[in-house]
């Protein structure tokens, strides 16, 4: 077992650590990765929107109501995963009221609440929705970053092999 280094739970030498993760831990990474790219595909189409003319931007605002319903939903797939399994299965070494796990729900919190803002705001104020939209993402970025250098690799280290197999049946479920 790895020796840690004096820190907040260890967490200096999980920070600079190994980078392999179990299966389940691996299958949110890469759902990391496709919800990346969805967010670039929405940063690119503002991005667009912007530089259009009224009425290209009129015509195209439609799509923006479709890309942020399907990030929407591939971004529940992933965080029940985390919200339903994994965040009370690592409380259970950790703890849940205060450290990581609360940080990792007030984000998903804020994520959503952004989302559904934009969503609401995109047929009165395109404008608005569009920041709700990068707010979102912002929190994301961040938030991804956390789990992916802080709170996967404390799973890895604090989860048993009973505890990760588990973990992946109930994603496979």
């Amino acid at each position: 077992m790895e020796k840690r280094r004096p820190g907040c739970m260890g967490m200096s030498s999980m920070l600079g650590g190994n980078r392999t993760f179990c299966p389940p831990l691996q299958w949110l990474m890469d759902e990391h990765r496709d919800l990346n790219e969805r967010m670039n595909q929405c940063t690119a189409w503002a991005e667009e929107w912007k530089q259009a003319t009224e009425s290209e931007a009129c015509e195209r605002s439609f799509e923006l109501n479709d890309l942020v319903s399907s990030f929407q939903m591939a971004l529940a797939v992933h965080s029940k995963r985390e919200e339903d399994w994994l965040f009370p299965m690592l409380a259970g070494h950790i703890g849940r009221e205060m450290g990581p796990i609360a940080v990792m729900e007030y984000e998903h919190e804020m994520a959503k609440e952004h989302l559904q803002l934009c969503r609401q705001a995109y047929e009165t104020n395109m404008g608005g929705a569009l920041n709700h939209l990068l707010v979102s993402f912002e929190i994301l970025n961040q938030h991804f970053f956390k789990e992916e250098n802080v709170l996967f690799p404390m799973a890895q280290q604090l989860l048993s092999e009973a505890e990760k197999e588990q973990l992946l049946e109930m994603f496979r479920s």
